[in-house]
C-alpha cells in the first residue's frame, strides 16, 4: 500500500497540466533548505520526535510593509519496520504591502519508506486554503480557494532529489471584480552533503520553480557545516542576487535549539536595489 501511495503522488505531479490564465505564485524563502517541507510535503526529518518552527523574511525602511511568515508544528511517528511518518500544520502569510495579503493554512502529512540501509522514497501531501485580502481607500475584500500541494521525494545515501507541485487545483475566485487565479506550479529540489572530516561537512543545493507566464526561478546554495553547530555559506538566486547564510545549533544532544539568518542582497541582480530583505527562523526539537 505504501508504494502505491508514492506511485499515485508521481504520477499526479508529472501529469497535472499548467494553466494558460495570468499567474498568481507565492513568494519563496532563500533558505527553504532549513525547512525542506516549505517546496516539497514529502520531507521526513532524519531526527527528532517534535518540532515547532517558525521563519520570518522582511524588508526595512519604505519597503518594510512587504514580508513573509511561516509557522509549523511537526510531529514525527517512527516504526520499527522503518517506516517514518509526520503530520504537520503549516500557517503561512505574504504580505505585499500594506493593502494585500495572502495567509494560508495546510495540514501536511508525510511518508518516508526505507529501501536499504541508506535510501529511502518519500511521498507527501499538504491540503488546506489560501486567503487572498486587500484592503484600501477605493475598497475592501477577500476571497477563500482550495489549495494544495503533492511531493515525492528518493534518498540515496547523502544526495536527496525531490519533485513537488504547488498549488494544484489551479483555484480561481473573484476579489472586487478582479478575477485571481491560484496557478499551479512545480518544483525540483537537489541536496548533497560530503563529510570532509570528522567534524567538517559541506552542503550544495540546487532548486528550480518550473512557473506559467513568468520566468523561472533558479537557485544554488552551498554551505560549510561544523560538528552540526555552526554553518554558514552562500546563495545565488538566478537574476536575483547573492545571498549570506549563518546558522546555530545549540543543545544538539538534547532538545536542539536552531537559528538561522540570511541576508539577501542585490549584488549581481538585475532588478532595483531595494530587493535587499533578510530572513530568520528559529526552530526547537523535542527528540
Amino acid at each position: 500500500m505504501r508504494i502505491i501511495f508514492i506511485l499515485i503522488l508521481l504520477s499526479g505531479c508529472i501529469s497535472l497540466v499548467k494553466g494558460q490564465s495570468a499567474p498568481l505564485y507565492p513568494n519563496a524563502f532563500s533558505g527553504y533548505f532549513f525547512n525542506p517541507y516549505i517546496v516539497n510535503p514529502s520531507y521526513v526529518p532524519e531526527q527528532g520526535n517534535v518540532s515547532i518552527a517558525a521563519y520570518y523574511r522582511f524588508r526595512s525602511g519604505f519597503f518594510s510593509d512587504i514580508n513573509s511568515f511561516l509557522f509549523s508544528a511537526e510531529k514525527i511517528v517512527r516504526t520499527k519496520k522503518g517506516a517514518n511518518h509526520a503530520i504537520r500544520l503549516n500557517i503561512y502569510n505574504d504580505r505585499e504591502g500594506p493593502y494585500i495579503s495572502k495567509p494560508k493554512a495546510y495540514l501536511n502529512y508525510a511518508l518516508k519508506l526505507p529501501i536499504s540501509s541508506n535510501s529511502a522514497l518519500f511521498a507527501g501531501i499538504a491540503l488546506g486554503v489560501s486567503s487572498i485580502s486587500f484592503t484600501a481607500p477605493s475598497g475592501a475584500g477577500s476571497i477563500i480557494l482550495p489549495d494544495g500541494n503533492l511531493g515525492v521525494g528518493l534518498k540515496l545515501h547523502q544526495v536527496r532529489m525531490g519533485l513537488s507541485s504547488g498549488q494544484i487545483f489551479n483555484s480561481e475566485g473573484t476579489i472586487i471584480s478582479s478575477a485571481l487565479k491560484l496557478e499551479r506550479y512545480y518544483n525540483v529540489d537537489f541536496s548533497i552533503k560530503q563529510q570532509l572530516s570528522a567534524f567538517w561537512t559541506i552542503n550544495g543545493y540546487f532548486y528550480w520553480r518550473d512557473f506559467s507566464g513568468i520566468p523561472d526561478e533558479f537557485s544554488f546554495s552551498g554551505s560549510l557545516e561544523y560538528n552540526e553547530s555552526l554553518q554558514f555559506g552562500g546563495i545565488y538566486k538566478w537574476k536575483q542576487g547573492i545571498s549570506w547564510l549563518a546558522s546555530v545549533q545549540i543543545n544538539k544532544e538534547g532538545n536542539p535549539l536552531f537559528i538561522s539568518f540570511i541576508y539577501n542582497s542585490a549584488f549581481l541582480s538585475t532588478i532595483p536595489l531595494w530587493n535587499d530583505s533578510y530572513e530568520i527562523g528559529i526552530k526547537y526539537g523535542i527528540k
